[in-house]
């Protein structure tokens, strides 16, 4: 049985198999510091197209064996759903290769530049569920680490994963297959959820704000409405 756990560190310094990565059509953070390291996607050699992949050996280069780029739209339209997808789609990736992937190594999605990241996460776990639940395939990994660098926002997301996992765990009912209605639908009908609009600065100092100040009471003001 596959193992998801929510990870705090650098991502860079992860041990595993394989590091999986979406490449937005650009580079940004954690995508661009390893395609530094690699050498990769220089001007004149653009990372893949959507729906399209690339693999690449780090040899010692970084703590994992492999990184896997995986091409998805620009992040103004890599939403709930696209994150739902590009989970999904990385271990259908995964299960047709030879290579060895038993450890996958993942960064969260949707945060930074506008997505709610509980629904984000919860998308990204979605799709996970959904291949592991539905492949036919015998290949499953051992273990899927979600790596965030900053321990709070890891906290509130293994929060997320154990109420997802409890009603996963309800779901099966003495099964191996799941309830549908035990995955998450986030990905699927996030856009039809109530929701609020916040602006506000993107900023490490501002985190403590939002969570607190605001994140929190407009999931009870949603609740209410």
């Amino acid at each position: 049985m596959t193992t998801i756990v929510v990870a705090t560190g650098d991502v860079l310094q992860a041990e595993c198999d394989v590091l999986v990565l979406n490449y937005a059509q650009s580079l940004y953070g954690v995508d661009l510091a390893v395609a530094r390291a690699l050498g990769l996607f220089r001007r004149d050699e653009p990372g893949p197209p959507i729906g399209k992949f690339l693999a690449v050996p780090t040899r010692g280069k970084l703590a994992c064996k492999r990184v896997l780029f995986i091409g998805v739209p620009a992040l103004g339209d890599f939403g709930y759903r696209e994150i739902r997808e590009f989970s999904k789609n990385a271990l259908t990736i995964l299960a047709s290769q030879n290579w060895e992937n038993k450890s996958i190594a993942m960064t969260m999605h949707g945060v930074g530049y506008g997505l709610d990241e509980r629904e984000a996460f919860s998308a990204q776990v979605a799709g996970l569920m959904e291949f592991l639940d539905s492949a036919t395939t015998a290949w499953k990994p051992d273990r899927i680490a979600i790596v965030e660098h900053g321990e709070p926002r890891a906290q509130r997301m293994r929060a997320v994963l154990q109420r997802i996992e409890a009603i996963a765990d309800t779901g099966r009912r003495g099964t191996e297959r799941l309830n549908a209605r035990s995955i998450p639908d986030a990905g699927v009908k996030s856009d039809e959820k109530k929701h609020v609009f916040v602006a506000m600065p993107y900023s490490d100092d501002m985190q403590d704000v939002y969570e607190f100040g605001t994140s929190q009471c407009c999931r009870m003001l949603v609740r209410t409405l």
